[in-house]
């Protein structure tokens, strides 16, 4: 480099027009939804908007986990991405949840890498469920009973995760006891572990 050239310095935007575009790309619409997606205090948020501060470090964070343009997260200017694996990333925002004493919890949206899902990042329509210490991949799509492990909710509202087989007469069985299938809606078959 030239020791003649500067690189002189930019006016960035500051902390309202930045957490709006923060918003839009995690599909966050309020301050306690983008707080829990960032893990970030709301007081925090609010005072980087309140302030006018840029949040220098939630742009690094984008940008290394999203692959955010930085020009246009912190400028405005731009495309919102710097390539395609970028928006590919951000493809796979998967619903998250906790299954609890049967209770779903909805949790803030987890993020993968298309090549850490492989077809079933295009094929399924994923949503994650904490479980006993685990990370499940259900796929809503897969509902029909056939064979393996699914997410199920009885008609009193409880979920649980059940081992379930369709047998040879047609029907489904849960270890060796034949249960009544009207009895038991089928959010999606676990699909990845």
């Amino acid at each position: 480099m030239d020791s003649q050239q500067q690189i002189s310095p930019y006016t960035y935007d500051g902390g309202r027009p930045v957490l709006e575009r923060v918003q839009e790309i995690l599909k966050e619409n309020n301050y306690g939804s983008l707080s829990t997606a960032l893990d970030i205090s709301r007081s925090t948020l609010s005072t980087w908007r309140n302030r006018d501060l840029t949040p220098f470090e939630l742009a690094s964070r984008m940008h290394i986990k999203l692959g955010v343009s930085l020009t246009w997260l912190l400028l405005g200017e731009g495309e919102k991405y710097d390539n395609e694996i970028a928006e590919a990333n951000q493809r796979n925002k998967l619903p998250s949840f906790e299954l609890n004493d049967g209770e779903l919890a909805e949790k803030a949206p987890l993020y993968f890498d298309p090549e850490f899902l492989g077809e079933k990042a295009t094929t399924c329509d994923l949503m994650v469920v904490s479980f006993n210490g685990q990370k499940l991949f259900v796929d809503k799509n897969t509902t029909k009973i056939v064979s393996g492990s699914y997410l199920t909710k009885s008609k009193n509202d409880f979920a649980s995760i059940v081992e379930l087989e369709r047998s040879p007469l047609g029907e489904v069985m849960l270890g060796d006891n034949a249960i009544d299938e009207s009895q038991l809606d089928v959010l999606g078959k676990v699909v990845l572990i």
